[in-house]
């Protein structure tokens, strides 16, 4: 039997509501040369009566004796892939009918790219739409450094070459930001970007794991931004790392907070001249763009802006000797 050109890995636990819709999302793409894994994970609802009901030559379902949890699901799903491009698609999402061949098309036009993903719209459990996020292209270089201040790959978003796994994968340990562990890893060797058009729907709602499972989704990001520190030879203290990540979520900062941030932002960069890890001017960029919605939003323009001016002269005048080394740093 001939391989398909994708495989879309779909792992399932209790979603019963969204599971066909989620499957003929995939089963009428305009793509056709494609295979459909489906890995239920000890579902107790009825998920599994659902997927065996739909037939299609282009499903291989398979179903664990019990619940594995997310990573190792996945990577059961991975495992039985056969095509040159692995794509996912959570159980919940909705993937648009161009989706796989506009990836896939891209993937062979461009050979030095090993993953892309796409902008989503969010939408709720009957379909209306919630979000639509800013739909901002990403190339590898600003993907890779962005890692550091959040996770912007919608994973129902992915696909990737087979090949550019290496044997990495998803890591239970780091459930339910297993995916965000994934790609921080890939990004070391890999090259990763992101389209700005919208090829999938995420659905959210009250049973999705980032809902469930908020107060843990906060430790496991504690942990990997921890570790991408770590390669900068930075050991943050808890009240650093927790600034870092009120800086990397956006969260409304108090006035008084912003100069112990605007310490730890110069010394990330000081750090990052001395190793670097990043390619500093994209660094410098992706803060100056963070920092002025961040001190913004602390009393509105009028008291956040004398700081950003400050804060922005500092670093400016920090990295004026630094040279933009993109290949050298990807």
């Amino acid at each position: 039997m001939n391989a398909p050109e994708v495989s879309v890995v779909m792992p399932v636990f209790n979603a019963a509501p969204f599971i066909r819709e989620a499957v003929e999302s995939v089963l009428g793409q305009t793509l056709r040369n494609f295979e459909l894994i489906i890995i239920d994970d000890g579902s107790t609802d009825e998920s599994w009566r659902i997927i065996q009901s739909i037939r299609d030559e282009r499903i291989h379902s398979f179903q664990n004796e019990k619940n594995l949890g997310a990573g190792k699901t996945k990577n059961r799903g991975i495992e039985n892939a056969r095509g040159e491009f692995i794509a996912f698609l959570d159980a919940d999402d909705i993937a648009m009918p161009e989706r796989l061949e506009t990836q896939a098309a891209f993937l062979k036009a461009r050979s030095e790219i090993d993953l892309v993903a796409t902008a989503s719209d969010v939408i709720s459990s009957d379909r209306i739409v919630l979000n639509c996020p800013l739909r901002e292209e990403m190339d590898p270089v600003r993907l890779k450094t962005g890692l550091l201040f959040d996770n912007p790959i919608i994973q129902s978003s992915v696909m990737l070459r087979r090949a550019s796994l290496k044997g990495a994968a998803f890591r239970s340990e780091y459930e339910p930001a297993e995916d965000y562990d994934l790609w921080v890893r890939l990004s070391q060797s890999a090259r990763m970007v992101i389209l700005a058009g919208v090829l999938v729907h995420y659905r959210s709602h009250a049973h999705g794991i980032s809902s469930r499972r908020r107060g843990q989704m906060r430790d496991v990001v504690l942990k990997i931004v921890r570790e991408q520190l770590g390669r900068l030879q930075l050991l943050p203290s808890d009240e650093q790392l927790q600034m870092h990540v009120d800086f990397q979520s956006g969260m409304t900062p108090a006035m008084e907070s912003l100069p112990q941030t605007e310490t730890w932002l110069k010394t990330i960069c000081e750090a990052n001249e001395r190793h670097q890890i990043y390619d500093p001017i994209v660094l410098e960029k992706i803060i100056h763009e963070r920092w002025t919605a961040f001190s913004g939003a602390a009393e509105r323009i009028q008291r956040g802006r004398a700081p950003w001016r400050r804060f922005a002269r500092g670093l400016r005048n920090l990295l004026l000797p630094a040279k933009s080394n993109v290949e050298n740093n990807v």
